[in-house]
């Protein structure tokens, strides 16, 4: 069979030396042939040789362009090696037949909650971490990871970090844990892990270097600061509602059967009972100037005497609708009172006569009041703030917000509302409490988890659902510094 011929124009220079021509027969074999010997390519040269004497043409402008082609080719050549060197090393010091590698999961380390005491942070995390910082510069200065994974919380009384679960309404663990740590570098003082039967209910506070907790729905255990051992228990049979009150070597204790119980704190004895025969709300009673004063379910405030809990006075409103709702505050000698009907009245504590009333939108009966020198500052559902005066409950000034309910903090003459804005992103909006004029706004782009202004020191920490902590000037929202919770 006789092979195909092709003809073709050449670019530059034949790739054999001996003929330096321009046109050339390429002799393909055909692929039919059964002569498998003959499988070179043969050139023929069609062209006359150069005259003898002629100098050869310069290369053409072609040439220039085959030239930075073949360049460009190169290049890619070594790349391609590179990626093919690479494949090959990490096959070698990776498994084979592992489908997807998915990388581990990384707890978010947020800030539960913030304390700060003698110029020192301490932050509690999802991860059971604590970190002490420097409120000054945010400089770390030790962590203890010695606490269980979950949420918690952190409480400094008296030098001593006293760390504690809070568990989810159906967990189902059989006990918990209380952690006391040295607050100058993090060591563990002692810890006690007590039975529980209700994991989510469980409570405790710490009142003059005694540990007053809640682990079990009808049991009450106080502890010493110093090493977390047992003083005493109490055991009423029945459900505890509310964390006790301490004042004066007695605590009062409030349980599901209507009942008030007076308990000597050094050994637990029982000094007095009083049975209400209405049920008692679940807030822990308030002691103040020798009387013990008590929120009951329809709405009226019963006084006690504390040493004796004899019933000193009863208020009960002839409106229903003026029945103090949900809870009440003491100060200076004065109840002060929201009703279900959008009302603030005052009583004097001494016999519960009323001193005035003033009536406010019924948008402000559900948050609590706060009381900071000789003002009132009432939060409302619809995020705005009111501030009236304390002796006679004139309204001060009105900052309407906006996005939802606030969070207030008040230190020294300045405000802290925490509004929730309707794009799920926090503002904090910082109010002249003489006037509710606006000193300055600062919006993170998470969710704020708790604002902790700093006393004396121009600082406000804030923690953010992030894992970080911002702190920013007091007088002027300017950021002091960031750190990550990792």
């Amino acid at each position: 069979m006789q092979r195909p011929v092709h003809r073709m124009r050449c670019t530059g220079r034949c790739t054999v030396p001996s003929l330096p021509t321009r046109w050339c027969i390429l002799h393909i074999p055909d692929p039919e042939s059964t002569d498998k010997s003959k499988s070179e390519v043969e050139i023929t040269d069609l062209d006359s040789p150069p005259e003898a004497g002629k100098v050869p043409k310069r290369p053409t402008q072609h040439q220039g362009y085959l030239f930075r082609v073949r360049v460009w080719m190169s290049i890619a050549l070594i790349a391609a090696i590179a990626l093919l060197v690479v494949t090959v090393l990490v096959s070698l010091f990776h498994p084979t037949g592992a489908g997807k590698v998915i990388a581990p999961f990384l707890p978010i380390n947020y800030p539960v909650s913030l304390a700060v005491a003698n110029g020192v942070c301490y932050s509690s995390s999802t991860t059971g971490v604590v970190t002490a910082l420097r409120t000054h510069d945010g400089e770390i200065l030790w962590h203890h990871a010695g606490g269980k994974a979950g949420e918690g919380s952190v409480t400094i009384v008296d030098g001593v970090i006293y760390l504690a679960p809070l568990y989810p309404s159906g967990s189902n663990t059989s006990t918990v844990t209380i952690e006391a740590l040295r607050a100058r570098d993090g060591s563990q003082l002692w810890i006690r892990t007590l039975p529980t039967d209700s994991p989510s209910t469980f409570q405790f506070t710490v009142v003059n270097n005694v540990v007053y907790v809640e682990s079990e729905i009808e049991k009450m255990d106080a502890l010493r600061a110093s090493d977390g051992s047992s003083l005493w228990s109490y055991t009423p049979h029945v459900p505890v509602i509310a964390l006790p009150s301490i004042a004066n070597g007695i605590a009062y204790v409030v349980t599901q059967n209507n009942r008030v119980s007076a308990l000597r704190v050094s050994d637990g004895l029982p000094l007095w009972t009083y049975r209400s025969p209405i049920p008692i709300e679940p807030f822990s009673p308030i002691e103040a100037n020798g009387m013990l004063y008590l929120s009951v379910q329809n709405g009226d405030i019963v006084v006690l005497h504390a040493n004796t809990g004899v019933l000193l006075w009863r208020y009960t409103s002839s409106n229903p609708a003026l029945n103090v709702y949900p809870h009440f505050l003491i100060a200076n000698g004065i109840i002060y009172a929201l009703t279900q009907d959008g009302h603030l009245f005052t009583l004097r504590a001494s016999d519960g006569s009323t001193i005035w009333r003033v009536s406010l939108n019924t948008t402000d009966m559900l948050l609590p009041l706060t009381i900071v020198g000789g003002e009132i500052y009432i939060t409302t559902l619809d995020g705005s703030v009111d501030a009236l005066c304390e002796s006679s409950g004139t309204v001060l000034w009105h900052y309407q917000g906006g996005g939802g309910p606030a969070s207030i903090t008040v230190v020294q003459g300045v405000l802290y509302p925490t509004f929730y804005a309707t794009n799920g992103i926090y503002t904090i909006t910082v109010l002249r409490a003489g006037d509710g004029s606006v000193l300055w706004r600062y919006s993170p782009r998470v969710a704020v988890m708790q604002i902790l202004p700093v006393v004396g020191d121009d600082l406000v920490l804030i923690a953010l659902q992030d894992g970080s902590i911002n702190a920013l000037r007091a007088s002027s929202g300017a950021l002091r510094w960031h750190r990550v919770m990792n």
